[in-house]
């Protein structure tokens, strides 16, 4: 009941903020059909979304509300269904408790709000700015809510509360507390901490209290930034004007925080705020005298000066790094950082070497004074570069030349001038990308994805005013992003990219449908939208223009893989009996080998054990010992691993999934998507071989690659997280649980009549025989008799 009226007030509360300011108290009125308590929360949450903050803040604000015989929350032992353990945080936000949750079993951090009162309206509203956040430099919320509060003298109270995610941490308040950090070690934990607050900034979320006590450093020195509590929630980052409202910590304030003025603040104030904690972890020290008051801070920071700051930074951490803090904390918001995103790109630069956009020097000289150092490299590339640019040049001129009349040829020439100059900016761009990283300033050694990242941070400064260029850079850097297992940069670079070549060349151009091909394709592996990767896919393959046998092959072999993860087999098999041909047509007979492994697991998952393993020992064998397929042998390899585990011959598997992993490894490397399908499936033969520990250690390997992979709504890692909680169950009661709650994920994940839910249902029935439990085994084997019927049918009559 509380989660249900969590989210129906979330709902109202955001369709409300599209209703003028005057009309929102009718609106919700009307929406919330004379529920006296939602009408509350939801005004709870308007006034906490234009006035001040989302929880009582630091500022004189109250703090939370204690029952008068519950006024000891240290007594507390339980709170619904989590197991209090001890508190590991407290202040006017409320009170953080380390937790077990019953169900899933693990530790979670346990905000507590009030005690003895309904469901405050902040609690709410920091539970909504919170669900909109999934990125692993943020704590995950799983549940806001009311529940019982059981003290150890049995007393009992409502109490609301968030659980979130529990990171094992310190704050970098104590991290910078022990040690001082190196300039390149800041920069890259302050680039950790600005892309998380660059992700909550693209979802119109405000932190407005960033602080070293806020910010947490794993045992890995990566940041996650915490406590949203005073946060602002702002679609398209607009304040209500006129409202005023100070929240949030003096020190870290900007001048137009302190002032209240509503109106004045935007994501620049947590530009400031990185750049104060900038300050501070590179000179030891605050850039502003102590303040008793918010007159005198804000007197302070009037007086500050950029020069003063860059000048202060400028021995500690140099004078690009300097001038990348000193813009950060610019007096004047407009001379700040425009977005998180454009400072995250210096910071990276500060990180490989490179110039800044904050430097005074021109890109011109940079690459110079790079080029002067590096006299030999220098030349090689601008050589490799002015003869591409030569080729291509001559290509367009014999094209013009090859017109049959004037008017064609005209047309040819001015086509092909066109491109020469677009070739000309392309040319250049890149060879600022690899003269600009230096190998001497960066300290190691200097890979093509270090000219790519320097590349994309440079693309809308030096490409703007030539979209097409943009396009065309940006469409390239998504797909080495792509193949690089980067899937985040590659969205991002191909969304831009397909964007252009549609403003640019219009729809039907060959370009825009490449990097709507290739847009749709990410939407799955990156996003986990199956159904609208799907319908992109097989809307590319409905025009008759493109149907060369290389575009044809490839969008129905993704089709087919999509397909495949939807468990619509019909469709999946459809599409890759056609891409199979088209790609040896277009590549060679090695080709088919790709298509080959996937109709396998077509058979697999249509229950022809041993077609399926006829396939992939056909796919093995197609492409094994061919020059330069090493991948597609190991892919074909842990295709095969997966029939032979479903065959039940795990130790044969085991062998297969560790000649994979030799190959797969050496070529790209220990992660990568791919690389934890083959920790994914090494798990289930472990598991299945009665070796647990085993099955869970591969297991937390795949989930740590996903996590950095693909999206954390992405199904595929919902489905790995799901069986690695079955694998590291102890004890048959546990089992049970985990069995049950690994089967809600999935069923929430992929439906009910899915592959693995099925699956997933299966393992716990097995379990209820296992433990005589008649009801259970009579409740379950109906269901799963239920569930096989709808999906036989759903196959058989090929709908998705």
């Amino acid at each position: 009941m509380i989660r249900e009226r969590y989210e129906k007030a979330a709902e109202i509360f955001q369709k409300a903020l599209d209703e003028p300011e005057g009309k929102r108290a009718g609106f919700i009125e009307i929406a919330c059909e004379g529920d006296a308590d939602l009408l509350a929360v939801v005004r709870g949450l308007l006034q906490s979304d234009s006035e001040e903050s989302f929880l009582d803040g630091s500022l004189g604000l109250p703090a939370p509300a204690f029952d008068d015989d519950l006024d000891r929350p240290e007594e507390i032992v339980s709170i619904g269904d989590y197991e209090i353990s001890k508190v590991i945080a407290r202040g006017s936000m409320g009170i953080v408790f380390l937790a077990q949750q019953a169900n899933p079993r693990r530790d979670v951090a346990l905000k507590l709000l009030s005690i003895g009162e309904d469901t405050p309206g902040s609690l709410l509203a920091e539970a909504t700015l919170l669900g909109r956040l999934q990125h692993p430099g943020l704590a995950r919320i799983y549940e806001a809510g009311t529940a019982i509060a059981t003290l150890r003298d049995g007393a009992t109270a409502a109490a609301s509360f968030i659980a979130m995610e529990h990171i094992e941490a310190e704050t970098l308040a104590e991290s910078i507390s022990r040690a001082p950090m190196k300039r390149l070690d800041v920069a890259r934990l302050l680039l950790g901490i600005t892309e998380a607050i660059e992700h909550a900034h693209q979802r119109g979320v405000i932190h407005r209290d960033l602080k070293p006590s806020n910010i947490l450093v794993d045992a890995d020195g990566r940041p996650h930034v915490i406590d949203f509590g005073v946060g602002l929630l702002r679609d398209g980052h607009e304040s209500a004007p006129g409202t005023r409202g100070i929240a949030g910590t003096i020190a870290y304030m900007a001048p137009e925080q302190l002032v209240g003025r509503m109106d004045q603040v935007d994501t620049r104030v947590d530009i400031y705020s990185i750049g104060v904690i900038a300050y501070e972890l590179l000179t030891g020290n605050a850039p502003h005298g102590a303040a008793d008051s918010i007159d005198e801070a804000l007197l302070d920071r009037i007086r500050s000066s950029e020069v003063d700051t860059k000048r202060a930074l400028t021995k500690s951490a140099g004078r690009e790094f300097a001038g990348v803090v000193a813009k950060a904390m610019s007096r004047d918001r407009d001379d700040r950082y425009a977005s998180a995103g454009a400072l995250a790109d210096d910071l990276r630069c500060v990180i490989a070497g490179r110039p800044t956009a904050s430097d005074d020097g021109s890109a011109f000289r940079s690459l110079w004074r790079y080029a002067l150092g590096h006299r030999v490299t220098a030349s090689l590339l601008a050589g490799a570069f002015a003869l591409c640019l030569a080729a291509i040049l001559g290509l367009a001129l014999a094209s013009a030349e090859a017109g049959r009349s004037a008017e064609r040829a005209d047309r040819a020439l001015e086509s092909a001038r066109t491109e020469a100059l677009h070739a000309e900016r392309i040319a250049e761009f890149l060879k600022a990308a690899f003269l600009g990283v230096d190998p001497e300033e960066q300290g190691s050694s200097v890979t093509l994805l270090d000219a790519i990242d320097y590349a994309s941070g440079r693309i809308h400064r030096d490409l703007a005013d030539v979209p097409a260029v943009e396009a065309d850079v940006r469409s390239a850097i998504g797909f080495v992003y792509r193949r690089q297992g980067r899937f985040a940069e590659a969205f991002e670079q191909t969304r831009i990219a397909h964007r252009l070549h549609r403003q640019f060349h219009g729809p039907d151009d060959e370009r825009t449908k490449g990097a709507a091909e290739e847009l749709a394709y990410l939407t799955w592996i990156y996003e986990g939208d199956a159904a609208a990767s799907l319908a992109g896919l097989e809307e590319l393959l409905k025009d008759p223009d493109s149907e060369t046998p290389a575009h044809v092959g490839w969008v129905s072999m993704k089709a087919g893989l999509v397909a495949l993860a939807m468990d619509d087999l019909p469709r999946a098999e459809a599409h890759l009996i056609v891409a199979g041909p088209k790609l040896v047509e277009a590549y060679g007979e090695v080709f088919g080998a790709r298509a080959m492994r996937h109709l396998s697991l077509v058979r697999l998952y249509s229950g022809d054990h041993s077609e399926a393993e006829r396939l992939a020992r056909e796919a093995v064998a197609a492409c094994l010992g061919a020059a330069e397929q090493e991948y597609i042998v190991a892919r074909c390899l842990v295709t095969l691993g997966q029939v032979l585990v479903e065959r039940g011959r795990y130790d044969e598997a085991l062998a297969v999934l560790g000649e994979a992993e030799v190959r797969m490894t050496a070529l790209i490397g220990p992660s990568g998507p791919d690389v934890a399908d083959l920790h994914a499936t090494i798990a289930k033969a472990e598991y299945n071989a009665g070796r647990p520990a085993a099955a869970v250690e591969r297991a937390d390997r795949a989930v740590e690659i996903l996590r950095s992979t693909v999206s954390l709504s992405h199904p595929d890692l919902a489905s790995t997280e799901a069986f690695r909680m079955v694998y590291a169950a102890t004890g048959d009661a546990e089992r049970r649980d985990r069995l049950a709650a690994a089967y809600r994920t999935l069923d929430h994940a992929f439906g009910p009549d899915h592959r693995l839910s099925i699956e997933m249902l299966r393992l716990s029935l097995e379990h209820a025989r296992a433990m005589n439990e008649d009801h259970a085994v009579r409740r379950l084997g109906s269901t799963l008799e239920i569930l096989n019927e709808r999906r036989l049918a759903r196959l058989a009559n090929g709908a998705g």
